[in-house]
């Protein structure tokens, strides 16, 4: 679905007074302009969405439905018996046949311990971070804990979707990425860290570094505000 922008949809008092939130903005029509993208469950249910911003230089690229529990999208639909991709993004995802989305890498853990199948067929499981340093480092965590990974060398997208629509990924007949692609860029966890390390030098020393900078940063801004 696509949620629409306009002052008709906003919250109204009886007086039909337009309602302000907390922070002095109209309520109502929080997604505007975004793909709104529901969580089915069997039966046709759902509980969750996410509303992906239509404008790319958005900077909040996806919002949830407020006041309810992240889940993991498309898990009703999987098979176990075949690859599983677990990717960042639901948009990523619907590119991608038999995958599901987490809204992130920080949901990662809670969404394998929630899902106990998911454990159990760690085999059949690639995990297909994006195309950046955060996705580096997690994908650099993941197969120490012995997932397969997908491999992103020779291409410059940051994730799926962007990849399909520059034609870095060619797509089926179906509208899906191409099976045989998504094979030829799966690599076994054995020896990731160490080619890891070849390529992108110790990620975990760096990441911190980069964190005890942006703390001394901010650190000293304070001080010069004082």
């Amino acid at each position: 679905f696509v949620c629409q922008a306009g002052e008709q949809f906003y919250d109204r008092d009886a007086m039909g007074n337009i309602v302000l939130n907390e922070k002095g903005y109209p309520r109502g029509n929080e997604y505007r302009n975004r793909i709104i993208i529901p969580f089915y469950q069997f039966g046709g249910k759902w509980g969750q969405f996410d509303a992906r911003a239509i404008d790319e230089k958005n900077p909040l690229r996806y919002l949830n439905f407020a006041g309810v529990k992240r889940t993991a999208y498309n898990i009703d639909f999987i098979n176990y018996d075949e690859t599983i991709y677990i990717l960042e993004g639901t948009i990523d995802s619907t590119f991608i046949r038999n995958s599901i989305a987490i809204g992130g890498i920080p949901h990662f853990l809670e969404i394998i311990n929630e899902n106990p199948r998911l454990a159990e067929h760690k085999n059949n499981i690639v995990v297909l971070w994006d195309n950046d340093d955060k996705g580096r480092e997690a994908r650099e965590a993941t197969c120490r804990m012995g997932f397969r990974w997908f491999t992103w060398e020779g291409l410059q997208s940051k994730d799926i979707n962007k990849a399909v629509m520059v034609g870095e990924m060619p797509l089926d007949r179906d509208g899906y990425v191409c099976r045989e692609v998504l094979e030829s860029r799966t690599r076994a966890p054995d020896g990731a860290s160490i080619l890891f390390a070849l390529k992108y030098g110790n990620m975990r020393k760096e990441a911190t570094k980069k964190r005890y900078e942006g703390i001394r940063a901010f650190r000293q801004k304070k001080a010069s505000n004082r």
